[in-house]
């Protein structure tokens, strides 16, 4: 069949196959999806564009994610790989995210990989990368995990009791690398068997520069600056450890004591659409009071969390990103719910000021500037138990990479 037969008889057909053609030229594979005129929309399964095809990789770092999971992850973890200065490859599993690395990341090597086949081309085009890491632990993973020859490690995206940091799922991979021993104990908790997991002490590598400066120097006669961080509703009941419900009432008292400055979570409104705006509602509800602030969601709590002597927190991994400062934490525990936890072996109580509502909130409060801050002794304990002081200061994770990736450094 000619070329021309084949445009008038078969249209959808001649522009598969001339696409097809044109993307073997150019390092992208395309899938046409046929539009009720005959001609297709084109949209790239896989594309390396944005690989440096004279670089040597040393290791995967694969994420399954959308645009907004994904660029949350992302934004803390390719800072600091990039300051390890060992040379990765990024994966990306979703188009969106994918054009935001480009756009936000240039320096970045990053090649986007939609299903399963397309992951495959990855591995077969760079066979002698030998390790992969993962900040999240989504089903597709598993388009990668299948391959035997690659050690697959799971780094997560922080550090917290939420369920979701130790289950089953998790035992897909070759090694689980942790901040401390809590996260270690959480498993080691859990009822299912772990025996076949290895795991690795990283400590909180992006941590570093605020654990050696020592923390914050606070006057325990006053509230000094808040910052409250409410976490997300969860993607169910069993894992809403939020505040969000009662966070008027929390900022419009602490406000009368103190500066407040609010950060929400930017997944907040995922499972409550009417949560969706929250932080332009809570602008202008507060407009008027020059006590509150309220900064933006896309806002790296690292970027902030320096300016401040005392935090309110949720279940979260803002609560261990907070240890670091050494500062009193006021922790939302919500009694009115049933929720699932990973539990270390320290309680919230050993080392926050627990609160279920504003009432517990004033007490805790009111015992913070009456004794000064009685909880500092045993806060100190946890912030080595859970950020692993000495595996941040000494950048174990750097390490780790060097000898387990494909590339001696």
């Amino acid at each position: 069949m000619s070329k021309l037969t084949k445009f008038f008889r078969h249209p959808v057909l001649y522009w598969k196959d001339y696409f097809r053609k044109r993307s073997s030229k150019v390092g992208t594979s395309t899938v046409v999806n046929p539009s009720a005129q005959g001609v297709g929309k084109v949209s790239y399964t896989i594309n390396f564009s944005g690989v440096n095809i004279f670089r040597e990789f040393s290791y995967y770092l694969h994420t399954g994610e959308s645009l907004e999971a994904g660029a949350n992850h992302l934004d803390l973890w390719l800072p600091l790989l990039l300051g390890f200065r060992i040379p990765f490859l990024l994966i990306v599993r979703n188009e969106k995210l994918y054009y935001w690395v480009i756009r936000e990341y240039q320096n970045v090597d990053v090649v986007y990989a939609k299903g399963a086949g397309d992951v495959g081309k990855v591995v077969e085009r760079f066979p002698y990368i030998r390790m992969a890491l993962y900040p999240s632990s989504l089903g597709n993973n598993i388009h990668l995990v299948r391959f035997e020859d690659i050690r697959h490690c799971f780094i997560g995206h922080g550090d917290s009791d939420k369920a979701s940091s130790a289950h089953k799922a998790l035992r897909m991979f070759d090694e689980i690398w942790v901040a401390g021993q809590a996260h270690i104990d959480r498993f080691l908790n859990k009822s299912f068997n772990v025996s076949g997991l290895e795991f690795r002490k990283i400590g909180r590598p992006a941590l570093k520069r605020i654990i050696d400066s020592g923390g914050r120097v606070r006057n325990d006669k006053s509230l000094g600056k808040v910052l409250y961080l409410p976490t997300w509703e969860g993607s169910n009941y069993k894992n809403d450890y939020s505040s969000v419900a009662i966070s008027r009432e929390i900022i419009s008292f602490v406000s009368e004591l103190a500066l407040i400055n609010v950060k929400f979570h930017p997944f907040t409104g995922h499972r409550d659409a009417g949560l969706k705006n929250i932080r332009d509602q809570a602008t202008t509800a507060f407009r008027g009071n020059q006590q509150v602030s309220v900064t933006s969601i896309s806002t790296p709590i690292l970027d902030i969390i320096e300016n401040y002597d005392i935090f309110i927190c949720d279940i979260s991994s803002v609560v261990t990103e907070c240890l670091a400062l050494d500062a009193p934490i006021l922790l939302y525990f919500p009694k009115d719910k049933v929720i699932e936890l990973a539990s270390s072996k320290m309680s919230f109580d050993d080392y926050c000021y627990v609160f279920s509502s504003v009432e517990e909130l004033k007490l805790q409060i009111q015992e913070i500037i009456s004794k000064g801050d009685p909880k500092a002794d045993s806060r100190k304990a946890a912030v080595d138990y859970f950020i692993g002081l000495d595996e941040t200061r000494g950048l174990r994770m750097k390490d780790l990479i060097k000898s387990s990736g494909s590339l001696a450094v």
